[in-house]
């Protein structure tokens, strides 16, 4: 096995400086496309919401299935070789779309995608914890979380809405996959000590880390209401009459921001309990405000509360698993950690698509979803929680 990836002592190096714009280029090339897919499949083929939510979950199901191999992946082959491997294949996926397709082979694109999907999700999501300082990582983890999701989130949907025009998605396909070949570019040179293990078999031990599925867990339920935003949401803008059919996610953006300067405030990750608490806890009031208040002005709120909880979210799970697992395990860990949050995405979207289709509109939705947000709170206070309590209790003796 190479030796780990020491991490630098100062948090802003050209190390993880690199990282972050390596992440703009990758979540912007995934975002820009899937924020337009739902009208792509509405105006070029007249679909349905079941039929948006069946294309759009494609990607999730075959992330899901391929999830297990994800870790044993980036921990056999190395972070590096993986996302080199996974940002090629997501480019082409988006320059084929250029092509005139069915909506059948639409699909069978969407499908397939999943594959590297799965390995660029669990590889990104694993290197800063090799570059991080540990009494850093928390701070780390939270302005990676705020600039993914501003530039994943916000700017590349919102540059997307408006490549989008008239209806002009070839020159956002061809945006996106221009943005995956940079990011292949950009992975190559990186200043990075690669992580392999060589000698990893792959069996169960390897693939899911145990340690982790209270966390999990929490996170699977937190994320069944992503959908409502990201797939869902555009949907939602234009049913209430909202021209910019992205500008709900600006008031997102500006709730990541504010978790940035709560959180530095409230983490501490000897005892995570309160910020834990309060995250959940505007998850559950910005849904339920969004299915009560059926209006522009219930969604913008809710939806900064909700950028608000999602940005605290992740700057303190994350941390908490892999501050419980050797750095060896790391991609098993954070491969078990998405394959909650593919499960709790993937339910989300037939969730929304299944109650929109149901009900003609989708704000029932987003309070179904604010009611089960209760879940994940129990679980983290009554097992999770304690349960890392214990596994630091054991590491300090």
């Amino acid at each position: 096995m190479k030796a780990s990836t020491k991490p630098q002592n100062s948090l802003w190096n050209n190390q993880f400086i690199t990282f972050l714009l390596l992440k703009i280029l990758s979540i912007s090339s995934v975002t820009s496309t899937n924020s337009v897919l739902s009208f792509y499949i509405l105006d070029r083929y007249n679909g349905s919401a079941v039929e948006i939510g069946i294309i759009s979950s494609l990607t999730v199901l075959i992330t899901i299935i391929f999830r297990p191999f994800s870790g044993y992946i980036v921990d056999r082959w190395g972070r590096r070789l993986t996302l080199v491997i996974s940002f090629i294949l997501m480019a082409l996926s988006n320059f084929l779309l250029l092509l005139p397709l069915e909506i059948t082979e639409l699909g069978m694109i969407r499908l397939i995608v999943g594959i590297p999907v799965s390995m660029y999700t669990t590889a990104i999501g694993t290197i800063p914890a090799d570059i991080l300082p540990e009494e850093q990582r928390s701070d780390g983890f939270g302005i990676i979380s705020i600039i993914t999701m501003l530039s994943g989130v916000v700017l590349a949907p919102n540059l997307g809405f408006m490549l989008l025009g008239d209806g002009n998605f070839n020159l956002i396909f061809m945006t996106a996959g221009i943005l995956g070949i940079s990011a292949t570019i950009l992975v190559l040179f990186m200043p990075y000590e690669d992580v392999r293990n060589s000698e990893a078999v792959f069996s169960l031990n390897t693939t899911f880390e145990r340690k982790v599925y209270r966390i999990t867990a929490v996170l699977g339920f937190l994320l069944l209401g992503m959908p409502g935003l990201f797939t869902f949401g555009p949907l939602y803008s234009k049913e209430l009459g909202i021209e910019s059919r992205g500008l709900f996610l600006l008031f997102y953006g500006s709730g990541l921001l504010i978790s940035r300067l709560l959180s530095k405030y409230l983490v501490d990750m000897d005892n995570p309990k309160n910020v834990g608490t309060i995250a959940i806890g505007f998850t559950i009031i910005g849904y339920s405000i969004i299915g009560i208040i059926n209006s522009a002005f219930g969604f913008f709120l809710g939806s900064g509360l909700l950028g608000i909880g999602y940005g605290m979210v992740f700057a303190i799970f994350s941390p908490m698993a892999l501050k419980m697992v050797e750095p060896c395990r790391r991609g098993a860990c954070n491969a078990t950690l998405i394959f909650g949050q593919d499960i709790g995405s993937f339910a989300g979207l037939y969730l929304f698509s299944w109650s929109g289709q149901v009900n003609g509109s989708y704000n029932n939705s987003y309070l179904i979803i604010g009611l089960i947000m209760i879940i994940p709170l129990v679980i983290f206070c009554l097992s999770a929680l304690p349960h890392y309590l214990k596994m630091l209790k054991e590491e300090s003796q």
